[in-house]
């Protein structure tokens, strides 16, 4: 939609289409640059107001981005252009541009940067949202404090989806993920690491108990069943756990540390297990000693 703000007048003229573009009838608009400043978003308007009249009283090009108030009541994402006029003297007298509808666009960009630190299907923050909030976790962590790395799998995933199929196999992960977020709460951060594999970061342990509270109350969320193609589905799972920095020095030693609790609960047929040296057989200072033995 073009425009055309008359500066010292202080008025608008409406281009064709804005009725289009936003919804008001012809009857509903005005001249007036109040009118304009009124709908634009109340979080937006201050900023946006005063970045045109600066742009006015400098005589420089103005491009602004903010949410405007369509006819029914919703917000549209516009993209606002302009040009300056100037007389003899190079007062600005005029402002001509462009408003364009950007909401498009922006939900587009809006749900990229959601998935690029989400997964998709739980909405849970991924690998690498976690991996980087683990890694920052681990740099503020002050002395003689600690924070847990939890890894978790479920068991028989497979089995449903390949008896049940994809779709509940989805809404298995959502009610999983729903549960854990309900267990974690503000204490940390829930985490899914694609396909049945979550994780749980606990950025700063309050007590020694601390994590044996919450891997008991990640089964004990999971004792109800999910109800799935009319049949109530029981979700067992095998948790790993870690400490930071007792079990590993680094973000990769602790994942590590805590992938091996989680692969050794899985051997031993039990809920969880914490790490330990003495079951790591992939701990790079072992394979050292076996190569000195040999």
């Amino acid at each position: 939609v073009v425009w055309d703000w008359d500066v010292n007048a202080n008025t608008l003229w409406w281009g064709d289409g804005l009725q289009r573009l936003l919804g008001y009838p012809d009857s509903e608009l005005s001249s007036e640059l109040a009118w304009w400043t009124e709908h634009l978003h109340p979080e937006d308007r201050e900023r946006v107001e005063a970045s045109l009249h600066a742009a006015a009283e400098l005589g420089v090009s103005w491009a602004e981005d903010y949410r405007f108030q369509r006819h029914d009541g919703s917000y549209a994402e516009i993209q606002d252009r302009g040009h300056v006029m100037r007389d003899a003297s190079g007062t600005t007298i005029r402002m001509i541009g462009t408003m364009q509808d950007i909401t498009e666009r922006k939900q587009a960009q809006r749900l990229s940067e959601f998935l690029a630190f989400h997964e998709p299907v739980t909405q849970l923050p991924n690998r690498t949202a976690l991996l980087k909030e683990l890694t920052a976790a681990c740099e503020r962590l002050t002395s003689g404090r600690e924070l847990a790395l939890l890894l978790m799998n479920l068991d028989c995933f497979r089995d449903i989806n390949d008896s049940l199929g994809y779709p509940n196999g989805d809404r298995l992960l959502r009610e999983v993920a729903s549960r854990l977020r309900a267990v974690v709460g503000e204490r940390g951060t829930a985490a899914s690491l694609g396909g049945d594999e979550f994780a749980i970061l606990l950025p700063e342990l309050g007590t020694a108990d601390d994590v044996a509270a919450t891997l008991s109350a990640v089964q004990e969320a999971l004792q109800q069943p999910i109800e799935l193609a009319a049949i109530p589905i029981r979700v067992e799972a095998t948790l790993g756990a870690a400490l930071f920095p007792r079990d590993g020095a680094t973000v990769d030693l602790l994942w590590q540390h805590a992938d091996v609790a989680l692969r050794t609960a899985k051997e031993r047929h039990e809920p969880h297990c914490y790490s330990d040296a003495s079951f790591d057989h992939y701990d790079p200072s072992r394979l050292a000693l076996v190569g000195e033995l040999r």
